[in-house]
This record gives C-alpha cells, sequence and structure tokens, in this order.
C-alpha cells in the first residue's frame, strides 16, 4: 500500500471520506434556511484554496487561487443595507487537533476579527440556533422553525416538503441526526 496524494492509495483503498462532512450538511441546512428569509438578498458560499486548471498529460496546467486564507465560509448581504454577515460554520462538537488544524481555525478568527472590526457582523456557527441567535443580536429578523413552517402551510406548500423541510432544520439547529426524532434518546 503507497499513498498517493488526494487520499488515493495504489492498492484501491481511499482513507478520503466519502459523502458529505457534517460541516457541508450544517452548511447546506443553513443555505436552505437563509433563502427564506426575506431580508436575505444574496448568500454566497466561498472556497478557499488553490487548484490546477488546464492540465493534460502533457502540461501542468496553471494554478487558479480561491479566496485569502482564513476566509469564511458563508457571507450574506442584506436588502437596503451596506452590511454583509460573514459565518464560518463548523461541525458540531468540532475542535482543532493538531499544529496545522489550530493555525487554520487562528487565520479563521483573526479574518473575522477583521470583519467586526470593519463593522459588520462575523461569527463561528456550529447548528442553526446559533445562527438565529447571532441573527436576532444585530437586530435582524430570525424567525424560528415553527414560524416558517407556519408560513410554508399559508402558502400552500405540500405537507411531504414541509416535513422533510422541518427534517433538515431540526438536524442542523438542534443537532438531531436525521432518522430521529426530537427528544428521542439514542
Amino acid at each position: 500500500m503507497i499513498p498517493f496524494g488526494f487520499g488515493v492509495v495504489l492498492d484501491g483503498k481511499s482513507k478520503k471520506r466519502k459523502g458529505p462532512t457534517p460541516e457541508s450538511k450544517l452548511q447546506k441546512a443553513l443555505i436552505e434556511y437563509l433563502k427564506l428569509l426575506p431580508w436575505v438578498a444574496k448568500i454566497n458560499r466561498h472556497n478557499v484554496g488553490m487548484s490546477w486548471f488546464g492540465a493534460s498529460q502533457y502540461t501542468k496546467g496553471r494554478p487558479v487561487y480561491f479566496s485569502e486564507k482564513g476566509h469564511s465560509d458563508l457571507s450574506i448581504e442584506i436588502k437596503g443595507a451596506p452590511q454583509i454577515v460573514w459565518i464560518e460554520t463548523k461541525a458540531p462538537g468540532a475542535r482543532p487537533s493538531g499544529a496545522k488544524q489550530r493555525a487554520h481555525w487562528e487565520e479563521q478568527e483573526a479574518f473575522l476579527v477583521r470583519k467586526r472590526a470593519s463593522g459588520h457582523p462575523a461569527f463561528f456557527c456550529s447548528a442553526g440556533e446559533i445562527l438565529r441567535t447571532e441573527l436576532l443580536r444585530v437586530r435582524l429578523a430570525a424567525p424560528t422553525i415553527a414560524e416558517m413552517v407556519e408560513g410554508m402551510r399559508g402558502q400552500g406548500v405540500h405537507p411531504s416538503t414541509i416535513s422533510a423541510f422541518t427534517r433538515r432544520m431540526r438536524a442542523a439547529f438542534f443537532e438531531v441526526p436525521l432518522g430521529k426524532k426530537l427528544g428521542a434518546t439514542a
């Protein structure tokens, strides 16, 4: 078994995670929630790092760099206000392990500190309820899941769609695994 890079090993066994990470699941649910808020003008998801484009078996291609180190995962533009909300999502219960990860978290915190210093709300978020609390703290209307469900019912949204929405939001807001009922023990 010889390591080959990008989580691939030559004997065909990969150590790379398959499927979405807990952080990406949270991001998806938060984006879905934010899309329903009337004061949100635009939601941006940001990539950080570098990738090679135009590579072939004969050429290396060219490097394309994405956002600066430490850049937050999401930014929200607010209608009628010169304010952007910056959100760095973290998997529930995530902690940095190792010097490299600690340095990365420090870069992310430094980015958020710079944004706060320029007058923009910026915070770490590991659950939807944290997002809602932070939005309310900066005086932005953030409805509860129950209020959103009532609004969906009032608009005639199909019950199965409402049920699926509620499950995803509960998983993000209350860190309840999908398929588990709120209040049920493991």
